[in-house]
């Protein structure tokens, strides 16, 4: 489909519903040609047309329809190319010499049937094409016009001269002009020289006119397509070509990367192919990069440079210009083949250093005929770019090495699209080797490190644990993010080697199980459970209990687990689904363990109070009642925070169970404002 990016200033026109007059024009030019004038599928096609132009020319505004060999630009926008009658419809009027027709508001009904009636006629079957008819016959109309081909006399004329008219100027530069003003004849006066038609193209692409726009791009194709015509019967005038490349190097890049853009995709690749027969190297250049630019394709700095000095050197009239300038046009047809490939092959530029270094042509000349000097990262751009390694790129990594360091090297690589060229220089520079080096000392480069895990993958594994076999752990936290950066593939590792590290590395490596979703073996999470290291057996819990078929039986080990953080961690995950096994062994504990902090305390009976049971009532109603030493009246303890809570357990969860009520009347009538409070919380409902 045509490319409908425009700059923001050069809004397009509704060209889709004009596409649709343009295909009403050729249907009914189709059946006029092949029906009676009586017939009723001509006259309904007719009238199609006639009552389609009138509503969009008074709707819309006049409609310019230019041809272009087998392709139509419509308001200077070119239309999609496959449409097979649009390309019927350009071929036809191609073979009768026009060069486009344009439609006025106020047509009428006549004029539009007069036209289909003069146009439906092939060429080879009238005496003379249209477009060699005279001026009075061709604008026989007031709203209709017929705008003749001004190809006849294609590539013969080698005059230059910038006078204006007929006689003095070429077939395409007049045909260019007259596109370009957007007039049937030339004026007397009208200055077509080199600066003055790149003057105004700029102005009419900076004019914010997208009519004016188009009109200029619309020249654009139209010069081309002229030249490629000459070209094509080896008749192309050597000042012409040279006069249209001095215009397109007269351009701005901003100009001419707009005009591409608005000429759609199909044209402008169809423009650029042609460039490379047509135009100058210089200019050649240009209309690559600002092809690059419309189409937001690849090419680099580096290549356009390259191409840059190509450019120059084929411009040397000596015995090595002709041959860089036949490479220079391989070439950039190569790079337009690979834009229109989905998947770019980067080995097809593998040839051009080849193709550089046959024969006496020195590669790269510059102005002055010396070998140029290139810097190191511009050479290994180049490198990159057509995809050749050669002692030269070994030379310049090694250079860009010593000056900006490997790691610096390594982010400029990684940076480039990816390649095999560029593949392969990486790993020529990030190794086992590198790795282990970087490893052993004190303060390892973290971007190498990173570049050389991101390399190896799982490879990277074992010398990154044989490094904390030799290291204090709080040395290399770091270690961490590379395991996890290798991925799940590093976890088989880990299960081999973390019983054999010391505890602060087993625990490092339990945050690397962490932050990959895994778990080691049952078997030797266990362990690490009972592991005398506290710290080491609070990570393994908290990984442990994530793990589904062992999350109940880690739960309670740590219930009884002696640190009290390990407690902490089994109520805070014990929620609100506490079952009958671990509401036991939490109560057990709170009766035993005075090391146990209210505020913990608190929290554990929260979580007893979840399991629903007589057991679990009976030990909510009991915990906070004590006797009187001397009267042996039954009261409550004195209060605390976990005293609190099993009155709120019992006032939320039991508030009508007969064996609660002595414990709830006492929090009631106490003059503690704590149990007080607890007695009175709302029953939880369901």
């Amino acid at each position: 489909m045509p490319d409908t990016t425009t700059a923001s200033a050069l809004p397009t026109a509704p060209v889709a519903g004009r596409s649709g007059l343009v295909i009403a024009l050729a249907h009914a030019l189709h059946k006029r040609a092949i029906y009676p004038v009586s017939h009723p599928l001509l006259g309904a096609a007719v009238q199609r047309f006639v009552s389609r132009a009138i509503e969009g020319l008074d709707r819309d505004g006049p409609i310019a329809i230019g041809v272009a060999h087998s392709q139509l630009v419509i308001d200077g926008v070119a239309v999609d190319g496959e449409q097979r009658v649009l390309s019927e419809l350009a071929s036809h009027l191609h073979a009768h010499q026009l060069a486009g027709l344009r439609l006025l508001p106020g047509a009428t009904a006549t004029e539009l049937e007069d036209l289909v009636a003069i146009l439906a006629t092939p060429a080879d079957r009238v005496d003379k094409p249209l477009g060699q008819l005279s001026d009075d016959e061709l604008h026989r109309w007031r709203h209709v016009a017929l705008l003749r081909a001004r190809f006849e006399r294609l590539g013969l004329a080698e005059d230059d001269s910038p006078t204006a008219g007929d006689e003095g100027e070429h077939p395409i530069w007049l045909a260019l002009a007259l596109s370009a003003l957007d007039q049937d004849e030339l004026p007397p006066d009208a200055d077509v020289s080199t600066g003055a038609m790149a003057a105004r193209m700029e102005a009419q692409v900076q004019s914010g006119d997208a009519t004016q726009a188009r009109r200029a791009a619309n020249a654009l194709v139209q010069l081309t397509e002229g030249l490629a015509q000459a070209a094509k019967r080896n008749a192309l005038a050597p000042a012409m070509q040279q006069r249209a490349s001095d215009l397109v190097q007269a351009l701005a890049p901003e100009t001419l990367r707009r005009l591409l853009t608005i000429i759609g995709e199909d044209t402008r690749a169809r423009l650029m192919t042609q460039a490379t027969d047509v135009f100058n190297a210089r200019a050649l250049i240009d209309i690559l990069a600002a092809g690059a630019a419309a189409g937001g394709k690849l090419v680099s700095d580096s290549m356009i440079r390259l191409f840059g000095k190509l450019a120059r050197n084929s411009e040397d009239r000596g015995r090595h210009g002709g041959r860089t300038d036949a490479v220079l046009r391989t070439q950039v047809r190569r790079q337009l083949a690979d834009w229109m490939l989905d998947d770019p092959n980067p080995d097809r530029y593998s040839e051009l250093l080849r193709d550089l270094g046959q024969g006496e042509a020195p590669a790269i000349v510059d102005g002055d005929g010396e070998i140029s000097t290139i810097e190191p990262e511009r050479l290994l751009e180049i490198s990159l770019e057509i995809g050749a390694l050669s002692p030269s790129t070994e030379s310049a990594v090694t250079l860009l090495v010593e000056r900006d360091g490997l790691a610096a090297l390594l982010d400029r690589l990684v940076g480039y699209p990816w390649s095999d060229t560029r593949e392969a220089i990486i790993d020529s520079l990030v190794n086992g080797v590198v790795l282990r080096e970087q490893l052993a000392v004190e303060r390892p480069d973290m971007r190498v490190l990173i570049h050389a895990v991101a390399r190896l993958k799982s490879r990277a594994v074992d010398p990154l644990l044989d490094m904390l076999q030799q290291r204090n752990p709080e040395e290399c936290p770091w270690v961490v993010d590379l395991l996890v950066q290798v991925g799940p593939d590093a976890l088989p590792f880990l299960d081999q080697r973390i019983d054999s590290l010391q505890p602060g590395m087993q625990r490092l490596l339990l945050f690397v199980y962490e932050r990959l979703g895994g778990w080691p073996e049952k078997d030797l999470l266990r362990m690490l459970c009972r592991h005398e290291d506290a710290s080491l057996r609070r990570e393994a819990f908290r990984l442990g209990v994530r793990h589904a078929s062992l999350r109940n039986e880690l739960l309670v080990a740590g219930a009884r687990d002696e640190d009290t953080r390990i407690l902490a961690l089994v109520i805070a995950k014990a929620g609100r689904a506490c079952d009958r096994r671990l509401a036991a062994v939490l109560m057990e504990r709170l009766e035993q363990d005075e090391r146990v902090s209210d505020e913990l305390r608190a929290r554990a009976v929260r979580a007893i109070a979840t399991c629903d049971g007589e057991e679990t009532l009976r030990w909510l109603t009991r915990r906070p009642l004590t006797q009187q030493w001397l009267f042996r009246y039954t009261k409550l303890r004195k209060g605390t925070l976990e005293m609190y809570a099993c009155i709120a357990a019992l006032a939320t969860r039991h508030a009508h169970a007969p064996s609660a009520s002595l414990a709830l009347l006492l929090a009631r009538r106490n003059r503690d404002h704590g149990y007080r409070r607890a007695a009175a919380a709302e029953p939880v409902v369901g």
